[in-house]
């Protein structure tokens, strides 16, 4: 699902200070995803279920590989366009099989390499990060900054 800027969205406190990087946006229900170079660009909304397990996917990932930086060379909009007919390496979360699950994977253009999230099955509407970026984005899942914020019984 596709989401725009009618909600608040954030970054982690770790993210890069030209302000380039994952956003997200997290209530109760559900969270959503999206790029903050491109706010009107493609953007995802999913259940907090599936948030959380795309979540734990990344942090798995994360310790199991290391993610090498390199320069990005081109416009994050210019590799969305290489991506249909590459050869992705997408990793999808252990967590429920429904519809429009998150999924992220690597790309490598131009010998510099990118991080690329989309819905299961998307091939049009696909976010694309610098390692920087997901390395910040990464750094938050690890703080709790992308948890939902829960409200104690008997208070409004």
């Amino acid at each position: 699902m596709n989401v725009r800027n009618r909600e608040k969205w954030y970054k982690s406190s770790r993210s890069l200070n030209d302000g380039d990087c994952v956003e997200v946006s997290v209530g109760v229900t559900s969270a959503g995803i999206r790029d903050s170079q491109d706010p009107l660009g493609p953007s995802f909304r999913v259940p907090m279920r599936q948030w959380l397990a795309f979540m734990q996917s990344v942090l798995d990932f994360a310790d199991a590989k290391e993610l090498v930086t390199t320069k990005a060379t081109l416009d994050k909009t210019k590799v969305r366009t290489m991506i249909p007919g590459s050869d992705v390496y997408w990793c999808r979360s252990s967590g429920p099989p429904d519809a429009g699950a998150l999924e992220f994977g690597f790309i490598s253009v131009s010998q510099a390499a990118y991080v690329v999230v989309r819905c299961a099955g998307e091939s049009v509407n696909v976010l694309v990060f610098t390692v920087d970026e997901w390395r910040a984005f990464i750094d938050g899942i690890r703080r709790n900054e992308f948890l939902p914020a829960l409200t104690p019984a008997g208070c409004g």
